[in-house]
């Protein structure tokens, strides 16, 4: 065993539910020995989060409720990576799902961890430039999203007044912008 790596020695489903939310209980050895009885990991499906630009340059981003911050804010297009499923094709359907447009030229950026103890999922950050409205939304969000288009400056501004509350969004938005 590697100095830094911790040992799982069991690991127990504690909970398990229909929208593939699951908990586990794990028994840890730490590699000073000592041992955790009650390790809790967290697992959702990955999901993916996108910074998608227009035919003018214009990002795509949504004024809506999201009632895990509980208030309406800015936030970006993206949902669940269905499975087999990879990261880009599920940014085209969320995108023609949530907005009703078609992005021809998607970039998968990088997979990172939404939580370093528990994990809990993947958030999979994709680019794209050149989306073009072809229909109305074909499955809108329960959170009834308003589609707004932010110029780079408008997004910038966004940002730094902290308008995007949600982590895996201001990760895109950096490493975009950073660019």
């Amino acid at each position: 065993m590697n100095k830094k790596d911790w040992k799982v020695l069991e690991q127990i489903e504690d909970y398990r539910n229909d929208r593939n939310i699951y908990i586990y209980k794990q028994k840890l050895r730490l590699p000073n020995n000592n041992i955790i009885d009650n390790f809790y990991q967290i697992k959702i499906n990955d999901f993916v989060t996108m910074l998608i630009q227009d035919m003018n340059g214009k990002f795509l981003c949504f004024n809506q409720y999201k009632h895990g911050i509980g208030h309406v804010a800015l936030t970006l297009p993206g949902g669940f990576i269905d499975v087999g499923e990879t990261s880009l094709q599920a940014a085209k359907r969320e995108i023609m799902e949530e907005t009703g447009y078609l992005c021809p030229n998607l970039n998968f950026l990088g997979k990172f961890v939404l939580s370093g103890n528990q994990k809990v999922c993947n958030s999979h950050i994709v680019s794209g430039t050149k989306a073009k409205k072809v229909c109305d939304p074909t499955e809108p969000d329960q959170e009834n999203p308003e589609l707004i288009l932010l110029s780079t400056k408008e997004l910038k501004q966004a940002l730094h007044d902290k308008m995007f509350p949600i982590i895996s969004h201001i990760a895109a938005i950096g490493m975009i912008l950073s660019k």
